[in-house]
């Protein structure tokens, strides 16, 4: 967008992108201390109330100082008011004045301008509704320590099933990659049990975890809590029900979310985002990737998880800038478990190969699929959600 001639300098707002068939886009944005990937939204995701599980402000102020700020925008043909609400386990709820927005237009909430002296050491959720029509919506976190950031996608529904591709628990010392879900309840007058599970590459392993979530309640859980050994990892699926316990559950529950926060252990530049996945599907697709050997360009790396209850086949397909196409089988992948396609193990590539493009997953089941980019040096991360297709 730097290069268009029609953008400003110094913009903030949002964008549209119209196109004659089927297409897939993710937003890049980059500075000289952080990288934010966000997937872009399709009309099917708009929605007149979004959620987000993971709100902060001045959180952990010693060493990051975490702070949100909400960015909302209009997907609809009218003008729309929107409302902000965020929650804190025992606060009153904060509710700020309702902002009007103009088709295509965007607001961003500044959860500290909200919260005044309240913003320290704060953790909670949030809720925007919208009258009159449907938005869309995304969270950026930035660290005022470090000048870093991190984005994720609100939604606007929940699901009985969410899948994290990736899932880890201090792994790659001496960075100590660890995960933690940040879980939520959209139900405003029912409470939900959720039962979390780690898949390794053999399939189920560790202990299932019970979290119990009250009426738009929030929680969180940790990746030592469920019985992993460290260094682990891989992929998880987190189920919500009504009621009862994880060996004796009710009916499933259709209110629930969640964000997956990744980071190193000691290192708050090294954090990321991203939103569980309420279903799979056949075709996935990954509009940015890249691979360099250089230690200061952006790589990618890729997890795609099964999300059906039998063995896949997966194929994933490399479509290079220049229109080549390299592929890689990955088959007999157990229900549940995930592979992780590595652009460096490509004929031809290697360690100190160059490759940028897209990518293609395909499968006989249905998969999920997370791109993470950082440098070579794994001084920052970001993921992007890969995003179905129609062939």
């Amino acid at each position: 967008m730097a290069n268009e001639s029609n953008v400003p300098s110094n913009f903030k707002g949002a964008g549209v992108v119209s196109a004659e068939n089927e297409l897939a886009a993710v937003v890049l944005q980059y500075g000289t201390a952080d990288i934010m990937v966000s997937n872009g939204f399709s009309e099917s995701q708009a929605g007149p109330t979004l959620f987000a599980p993971s709100v902060q402000c001045n959180y952990i102020p010693a060493t990051a100082g975490q702070t949100a700020e909400l960015a909302i925008q209009n997907a609809s043909s009218g003008n729309v008011q929107i409302t902000l609400r965020l929650f804190r386990a025992g606060d009153p709820t904060v509710q700020p004045a309702a902002v009007n927005l103009a088709p295509g237009k965007s607001h961003f909430f500044n959860v500290a301008s909200i919260l005044g002296g309240a913003c320290n050491n704060w953790l909670g959720s949030a809720t925007v509704t919208a009258t009159g029509g449907n938005i869309v919506g995304t969270v950026i976190t930035r660290y005022s320590k470090t000048n870093q950031a991190f984005s994720s996608e609100m939604v606007a529904s929940g699901g009985s099933v969410l899948y994290f591709p990736t899932f880890q628990y201090e792994y790659a010392p001496p960075v100590r990659f660890n995960t933690n879900i940040a879980l939520q309840n959209t139900s405003s007058s029912s409470s939900i049990i959720v039962c979390a599970e780690y898949f390794g590459a053999s399939g189920k392993q560790g202990q299932t975890v019970q979290k119990n979530l009250g009426p738009l309640g929030k929680d969180s859980l940790r990746s030592n809590e469920l019985g992993i050994p460290k260094g682990s990892l891989g992929a998880a699926t987190v189920r919500a029900y009504a009621g009862g316990t994880c060996a004796a559950p009710g009916a499933a529950a259709n209110t629930f979310v969640a964000v997956m926060n990744q980071f190193a252990l000691g290192d708050v530049k090294r954090v990321t985002s991203y939103t569980g996945f309420v279903g799979g599907a056949n075709n996935i697709a990954f509009p940015f990737s890249n691979w360099s050997p250089s230690s200061t360009a952006l790589d990618t790396f890729f997890a795609v998880q099964n999300v059906s209850g039998a063995t896949a086949n997966i194929t994933v397909n490399f479509y290079k800038s220049d229109g080549s196409l390299l592929s890689r089988q990955f088959n007999g992948v157990p229900a549940g478990s995930k592979v992780n396609p590595r652009i460096s193990d490509l004929p031809g590539i290697g360690a100190n190969g160059n490759w940028s493009g897209a990518i293609e997953v395909i499968s006989n089941r249905a998969v999920v699929g997370l791109g993470t980019v950082q440098p070579g040096n794994l001084s920052q991360l970001a993921s992007y959600n890969g995003i179905p297709f129609t062939p």
